[in-house]
């Protein structure tokens, strides 16, 4: 019986997780879809590498957004590399550092889904 516990633990712990989708404010005119594209967060921004439509060096970047519960749990994924994509309009950059040479752009996030 301990064996087909631990095993089960083990095939649970090596599933790969469901997609999400965060739906973080009403859909707006003029939203564009960024993505799919890999996608890493911080405490502050998460930023989408590779996107297709953009440089290759170029990134689309936009605040962490505000969530609660569960959905806090889902995004830690992207604190490692995860697959995202966001639906969204330009913005102004929060924070622009002056030594920052790729191409990006800022995004306001209406809708996001991770892989």
């Amino acid at each position: 019986m301990r064996r087909l516990v631990i095993f089960s633990v083990f095939l649970m712990a090596a599933a790969p997780l469901p997609p999400v989708t965060f739906h973080l404010a009403p859909p707006q005119a003029g939203s564009t879809d960024y993505g799919p594209a890999d996608m890493l967060c911080d405490l502050d921004k998460c930023h989408m590498f590779k996107v297709p439509g953009m440089p290759s060096n170029g990134t689309v970047d936009f605040q962490m957004p505000f969530l609660k519960g569960q959905e806090r749990t889902d995004l830690r994924r992207c604190f490692s590399l995860c697959r995202a994509k966001a639906t969204g309009y330009p913005s102004e950059p929060e924070h622009r550092t002056p030594d920052q040479r790729n191409p990006s752009i800022s995004i306001a996030v209406t809708e996001l889904s991770i892989q």
